[in-house]
């Protein structure tokens, strides 16, 4: 007899919802791209980024460097441009979901809660819409999403401190602005 330990089930959960999450923004991979400049700009940026055998462009305007290591990289490997980058952004939408709800569960301390509020965004119409452009936005979010469960920890550990610092560091590398390095250790702090 197979014995389930349902002790950590909201993973499962979580997990599942994931899920479901992939399978609602697949009718939206398989339709084109939005009509905007910027979502093709980014992907023609990765492409020529990728065959120009550049792993991180520091020209790349003021979008996100980072972004584009990513969908070059990936890119490299698969070689789907129309696919890809919006698989990265899907991918970085749905971490998202997980960030909320780490979020919601150390500010409310209630699990059901926490999986409602991933739910809610989960399903959220501009998420599914979004996650599956290959636009920043979803980037974003999930970046402020995960600095938002580093502040709200009670107390952080040495390792904890180390690890803002270290993404903070590799987020102003990224960004090559001098500016963003203390935004980025509040955020990650």
């Amino acid at each position: 007899m197979i014995r389930i330990n349902f002790k950590n089930y909201n993973y499962l959960l979580l997990i599942s919802m994931i899920v479901v999450g992939v399978i609602l923004s697949f009718s939206d991979l398989l339709q084109p791209m939005i009509s905007e400049s910027d979502a093709y700009a980014r992907v023609n940026v990765a492409i020529s980024q990728k065959n120009a055998g550049l792993f991180f462009n520091k020209y790349g305007g003021t979008w996100l460097p980072f972004y584009f290591t990513i969908m070059s990289s990936l890119l490299s490997i698969f070689n789907y441009p129309l696919l890809v980058p919006r698989l990265v952004t899907l991918f970085f939408s749905l971490g998202s979901v997980i960030a909320i709800y780490f979020y919601t569960k150390l500010f409310t301390k209630n699990k059901s809660i926490a999986l409602l509020s991933s739910l809610f965004l989960l399903l959220f119409p501009l998420r599914i819409y979004l996650g599956t452009q290959t636009l920043s936005e979803p980037i974003f979010v999930f970046f402020l999403l995960t600095s938002f469960v580093f502040i709200a920890k009670d107390r952080l550990s040495y390792k904890e401190i180390f690890f803002s610092l270290c993404v903070s560091i590799v987020v102003s590398a990224f960004s090559l602005s001098f500016v963003s390095f203390p935004i980025a250790l509040i955020l990650t702090y």
